[in-house]
């Protein structure tokens, strides 16, 4: 029986890709594991061969397409208990990690769950973000004040889980269905967390489970990239979810001091 469907989307990234596999083999259900991994433009397939007992599954795109398209597509099928959303570029040093994911009880109104993301450096990263308004972006990439948010539900603030790693029940997936297609790349997963908190899903850091994530920051290096981000953005400050967040969010910081 199949535990977790895994989707990886590779944007030319075939040698992180490669590591990755290496990592996920090692994974003591490595078995029980299904792979689906989506080459949204041209480059090597591995060679399913080298990652046994893995079950690999190869998605060849004939023109790229976005993100939550990509994961939707791959975890349209999907049958196992656990969905799981991977960036190429994440390492699992830890062959028990997924093993301890599906393992775990669930806490009661939790949806998603993910582990602590490190850099390459072994820092935590901002992978716990507060609400996406102008000001904590302007700190953020204008001024580089990436600060740790505390992850907790109870916290009170609406909080969201960059997409490195995810980790859903499947039918958590099925009931939010999946990533909102309209967003081409970037933002995408934190209208997941929106949706998620709509339908009245929390969100929990496994915080005795790390994986590193080497960030390649392409929408500071390309304009096409940046273009994506700035679209996504707009769509984002364009809804009411995000209004009603923000000024709840204010109305609480008012309350509290």
């Amino acid at each position: 029986m199949t535990l977790v469907t895994l989707s990886v989307v590779s944007h030319g990234h075939h040698k992180h890709v490669e590591l990755l596999l290496r990592d996920l083999a090692r994974q003591t259900i490595s078995d029980r594991l299904l792979v689906i991994l989506t080459l949204n433009v041209p480059e090597p397939e591995p060679d399913l061969a080298e990652f046994d007992p893995l079950h690999l599954r190869i998605i060849r795109n004939a023109k790229p397409t976005g993100f939550g398209a990509n994961h939707n597509a791959a975890l349209r099928s999907a049958d196992s208990p656990w969905v799981m959303i991977v960036n190429p570029d994440i390492r699992i040093n830890d062959p028990g990690l997924i093993m301890r994911f599906v393992e775990r009880e669930v806490t009661a109104g939790v949806g998603l769950v993910a582990p602590v993301i490190y850099n390459s450096e072994g820092l935590r990263e901002d992978a716990v973000r507060g609400n996406l308004d102008p000001v904590s972006l302007f700190k953020r990439v204008i001024i580089g004040k990436r600060s740790v948010v505390n992850a907790s539900i109870s916290s009170g603030y609406f909080t969201w889980f960059a997409g490195m790693f995810l980790a859903l029940p499947l039918e958590v997936w099925r009931a939010v269905d999946g990533f909102d297609e309209r967003f081409f790349l970037y933002c995408e997963d934190y209208d997941l967390c929106v949706r998620l908190d709509r339908l009245g899903y929390g969100l929990e850091i496994y915080e005795d489970l790390g994986v590193v994530h080497n960030a390649q920051r392409a929408s500071k290096k390309s304009s096409k990239y940046f273009r994506w981000h700035l679209t996504s953005l707009i769509r984002v400050w364009s809804s009411l979810s995000f209004w009603r967040i923000w000024m709840s969010d204010i109305a609480r910081r008012g309350r509290r001091r």
